[in-house]
C-alpha cells in the first residue's frame, strides 16, 4: 500500500505535538510539529475553497523556509502534484521548464508572482494565483496571514494509488538541459521507509538539510529540520561560519547536502580544526 508522506506527518503531530518540528536558522523561528500539522491542515482548506484539487499541477516558487514545508504538505493532503524548480538555473532555463510542465496553479512568495505577471506568456495554463508574502492586495491576499486566520477540522488526507504523481522536480542543468523528474507517491513512501529503517531516522534526530525537500523526510519522520542559512541554489557559495554555527547551536546531529557544501565546509573545519 502506498502511504502519504502527509499522513506520517500527522501521526507525528499527535505523539509529539509540543516538540520542535522546524528551525530557520537564519530568523531563529521555529514552529512544533502541531503547529506545523494544524498550519498545513489550514492551507488545505484554504486551497481546495479556492479550486485547487487532486492532479492539479502546482507551480511553488517559495524560498526554503518553514512557509515552504507549509505549504508542501498541504498539497500532498490534497493529492496535487507539486512543480519545483531551480531558479538557480537562470532565467531562460527556467522559462523553459515552466512553459514545458503547464502549471494550473501557481503559489509564490511577491517576487514570484511578480516574475509571473511579467512573464505571463509563459504562465498561460495558470487559471489561479496564490500569493505568498504581503504584495498590498496587488496579488491578492497574504495567505500566510489567511491560513493563520483559519479555524479548521483536520482535512482529510489523499489516499494515493501506487502510480499516483506526487511532484515533477527538475535538475539544475549544471551537466546539461535541466530535466524534469517524476515522483510519484510511492517513491516519497519507498524513501521515507528507507530513511527510516535503514539510517535509523527519528525522534530526537536534527537534521540540517541543505535541500529544502529533506526536510520534508526529517518532519514527517519525528526529527526536527534546521532550514541553514544558505542560498540553497549556489551550494558553492555557502558561508562556512554560518552553516557550522547552526550545526553546533542545534545540536543537529545528521545532514544531507551536496559535495559542493562539503567541500567548502570540510576546508574551513580542517583550517578552524573544528570537529563537528
Amino acid at each position: 500500500m502506498t502511504e502519504n508522506i502527509a499522513l506520517t506527518l500527522r501521526e507525528v503531530s499527535k505523539k509529539h505535538p509540543d516538540v520542535t518540528g522546524l528551525i530557520e536558522a537564519r530568523a531563529g523561528k521555529s514552529i512544533t510539529f502541531h503547529e506545523l500539522e494544524k498550519l498545513s491542515d489550514n492551507y488545505a482548506h484554504y486551497f481546495q475553497r479556492n479550486g485547487v484539487t487532486g492532479g492539479d499541477r502546482v507551480m511553488l516558487m517559495v524560498k526554503p523556509s518553514a512557509d515552504f514545508i507549509c505549504l508542501t504538505f498541504p498539497l500532498f493532503k490534497i493529492g496535487a502534484t507539486i512543480i519545483l524548480i531551480d531558479p538557480g538555473m537562470g532565467y531562460k532555463n527556467l522559462l523553459t521548464c515552466i512553459e514545458g510542465v503547464k502549471p494550473a496553479i501557481f503559489v509564490g512568495i511577491t517576487q514570484g508572482c511578480l516574475f509571473k505577471s511579467i512573464f505571463s506568456k509563459v504562465f498561460k495554463t495558470v487559471t489561479k494565483t496564490f500569493c505568498c508574502g504581503n504584495s498590498l492586495s496587488v496579488f491578492g491576499p497574504d495567505i500566510r496571514k489567511v491560513a493563520r486566520d483559519l479555524r479548521c477540522d483536520d482535512f482529510p488526507i489523499y489516499s494515493p494509488k501506487k502510480d499516483d504523481l506526487a511532484a515533477i522536480i527538475f535538475t539544475t542543468g549544471s551537466t546539461g538541459p535541466p530535466k524534469g523528474v517524476r515522483y510519484e507517491h510511492s517513491i516519497f513512501s519507498a524513501q521515507l521507509k528507507q530513511i527510516r529503517d535503514y539510517y535509523k531516522i527519528g525522534p530526537g534526530d536534527i537534521d540540517q538539510p541543505a535541500f529544502p525537500l529533506f526536510a520534508l523526510f526529517s518532519t514527517a519522520l519525528g526529527a526536527c529540520a534546521v532550514i541553514p542559512d544558505m542560498n540553497s541554489t549556489k551550494p558553492a557559495q555557502v558561508d562556512p561560519v554560518k552553516f557550522i554555527d547552526s550545526i553546533k547551536k542545534y545540536g543537529v546531529t545528521y545532514s544531507l547536502g551536496s559535495p559542493a557544501i562539503w567541500n567548502v565546509v570540510s576546508k574551513y573545519c580542517l583550517i578552524k580544526k573544528i570537529k563537528l
